[in-house]
């Protein structure tokens, strides 16, 4: 088992990418932190992986506030010891209208709060963590396609996903002499719950579809491995590096515009 006698906390893990992360992780043998601003959800996967014979809490937390971060890896430790992984997942895209001219304040603010500002206070804390146990560690920071190429949608969001890669780049190179590694995993169009109002817009899914090689979508499950690679030994000499899962997009037509949610 790639994550056995590990602890992991993994942000935004209530549905979507998350949620295939913790149960993935908890298969490898991981104990999982399910960390969701959203209880019920989070707590619906804790009692999955849970049932499934493996090692899960849920625990409350905005990623975006100092206090919920620090509470957040207390709790951590308290409950299983240590912190091996940290994934810094949660995200969101924000509410209409989404394009430079006419995207409100609050929303660009609440974005990169969430996005970027979140993995930040995620990554300090749980690195203080750490580096105090001094066994090394590993940071997944899961950024986007949106982050490397602009594909016509939320530029709020684009900006938080590329902003987490150079961070990623900036966090590995610090955090080095500590063995902590620092990665992060750009995901293409990935079907989850906050990708569906996308897709349900009319020829949506067969255009996304056909800007794919492999002509088809992405699932959450797909991210799991990558992230599993990242999360183990096997990738101690890995760092600063961002993986791109996106089955070729962004070698086969990186420029192609996606309707937009506004």
């Amino acid at each position: 088992m790639k994550l056995h006698d590990k602890t992991a906390v993994i942000t935004g893990a209530g549905s979507g990418i998350g949620r295939a992360l913790a149960r993935g992780f908890a298969k490898e043998g991981a104990c999982v932190t399910i960390a969701d601003i959203n209880s019920d959800q989070a707590e619906s996967v804790a009692r999955e992986i849970e049932g499934a014979g493996g090692n899960a809490v849920a625990i409350h937390a905005d990623v975006s506030k100092k206090q919920d971060v620090r509470q957040l890896v207390e709790k951590t430790v308290e409950r299983w010891g240590k912190i091996d992984v940290l994934v810094n997942n949660a995200a969101i895209v924000g509410a209409p209208p989404l394009n430079c001219l006419d995207i409100r304040e609050e929303t660009w603010e609440r974005t990169l709060a969430v996005n970027l500002t979140g993995v930040l206070l995620c990554s300090q804390c749980a690195a203080r963590k750490m580096i105090q146990q001094n066994t090394g560690g590993k940071i997944i920071n899961i950024s986007s396609i949106s982050g490397q190429v602009y594909i016509g949608a939320a530029p709020n969001y684009h900006v938080s996903k590329a902003g987490i890669i150079m961070l990623t780049k900036a966090m590995a190179v610090e955090f080095a002499q500590y063995s902590i590694q620092v990665n992060a995993i750009g995901p293409g169009l990935i079907e989850t719950p906050s990708t569906k109002p996308l897709l349900e817009i009319p020829g949506n899914r067969e255009y996304a579809t056909n800007t794919v090689p492999g002509k088809r979508i992405g699932r959450p499950y797909d991210i799991v491995g990558p992230a599993l690679f990242l999360a183990s030994r096997e990738s101690d000499f890995v760092t600063g590096q961002t993986i791109f899962v996106d089955g070729g997009f962004l070698y086969f037509n990186p420029t192609v515009p996606v309707e937009s949610y506004s």
